[in-house]
């Protein structure tokens, strides 16, 4: 396959990507702010805490998902969503979004669990800067680079034969960074 096609592919992937999330958000807003349902988080029900939150802070709440194996903390006055993005190669995912502030159609931080050759087809032609990364004694790769006019941030991690991609647009960093400092493979 030529660099013109490949380049191509890559852009097409990535495109599909952005639709099906800008989608999800047009959906999510239609139902949620038009038609007045208020959306609850889902972490207490579903996915229970243990007893014990002795790691987390006050201003912080604590995600758990047996399933998939894996924990963190998020901030307080942020909701947890799953499994809002719906594609083929996606095989569980998490939006993170502050519960006040502007309608955003793009969550401004997202958890994905895909296969592994969406995860390490991705990122292969993007104009990026790489950087190794430890998450819970896993290493992976850090991106940052800019997709249309957005500076994004993503990492990408191995997790038995699928990937994990965790991704943040550039002004969430700070909050994408204590996230991911907090998250934790349940073993």
């Amino acid at each position: 396959m030529n660099i013109t096609n490949m380049n191509n592919r890559n852009t097409a992937i990535i495109f599909t990507f952005m639709f099906v999330a800008i989608l999800a958000g047009v959906g999510w807003y239609y139902f949620a702010i038009q038609k007045g349902v208020k959306e609850t988080p889902t972490v207490s029900e579903e996915h229970p805490s243990p007893p014990t939150q002795a790691t987390t802070t006050p201003e912080t709440k604590l995600y758990r998902n047996e399933e998939w194996g894996f924990e963190f903390e998020y901030p307080e006055g942020w909701k947890v969503k799953e499994n809002s993005v719906r594609t083929s190669s996606s095989k569980f995912n998490l939006t993170l979004s502050p519960l006040e502030g502007p309608y955003q159609p793009n969550p401004p931080i997202l958890f994905n669990i895909v296969t592994s050759d969406f995860g390490d087809y991705t990122f292969q032609n993007l104009d990026k800067v790489i950087s190794e990364i430890n998450i819970d004694g896993i290493i992976g790769e850090r991106y940052d680079y800019k997709l249309g006019n957005m500076q994004r941030i993503s990492i990408l991690l191995p997790f038995d034969d699928l990937r994990i991609i965790f991704g943040a647009g550039k002004g969430y960093e700070d909050t994408f960074n204590q996230i991911i400092a907090s998250f934790k493979f349940l073993k």
